[in-house]
């Protein structure tokens, strides 16, 4: 799994812009700049900073979804763990 810590929307556009280039480094994107920008718009995190990941989608296996873990969630978790009792 590879994991990216996203600090800002700017990260956030560098990253999804190679994520939806992945593996076509010697041909155009087939994606016009206003399909990159309605992607980029509607897969954008609730906030940062934040760590996202992709993993496969649980009733489509062919598909894949991208997870954002907030700041929230990783306090919550350490906590559980006694983390923070150290």
């Amino acid at each position: 799994m590879n994991i990216t810590f996203l600090g800002c929307q700017k990260e956030y556009e560098e990253w999804y812009i190679l994520l939806i280039n992945a593996g076509v480094d010697d041909f155009p994107s087939l994606l016009n700049p206003q399909e990159i920008e309605a992607a980029l718009a509607e897969n954008m995190p609730v906030a940062f900073p934040c760590m996202a990941y992709i993993q496969k989608n649980e009733t489509n296996y062919l598909d894949e979804e991208i997870v954002y873990v907030y700041e929230e969630e990783f306090s919550k978790w350490m906590h559980l763990m006694g983390a923070d009792k150290r």
